[in-house]
């Protein structure tokens, strides 16, 4: 769920900063894909390599693990059900594309 933090950043990237947050503005605009942007920091498979190789670096520590499990189910569930094509999100992808949403949106449902 913390992962999904990054949906608010590029919220407000997008449609500019404001106290007032319209709950139902915001899940439309995410959900219907209608940014012109798409940073999701926290949604990349570089980060999930990284939280992997730190898990494996401390195998004792329960939270990490929980972590690195937590991020790829996310992930997984995020590739299957979402707009985004499988190369939107490598964070390096969408750096090349200038995180432009056009440039990252699948052209068929996979469901």
């Amino acid at each position: 769920m913390f992962i999904d933090v990054d949906h608010l950043f590029d919220y407000y990237l997008n449609k500019g900063f404001s106290f007032k947050l319209n709950l139902m503005d915001f899940y439309k605009t995410c959900m219907d894909c209608k940014l012109s942007k798409f940073y999701f920091l926290l949604h990349s498979f570089e980060l999930l390599i990284i939280s992997w190789l730190i898990t494996i670096a401390y195998p004792t520590n329960l939270i990490l693990l929980g972590i690195a499990i937590g991020m790829s189910q996310h992930l997984i569930f995020d590739v299957i059900f979402n707009k985004i094509s499988l190369k939107g999100y490598f964070l390096s992808y969408r750096l090349i594309k200038s995180f432009k949403a056009s440039s990252l949106l699948r052209e068929y449902e996979l469901y």
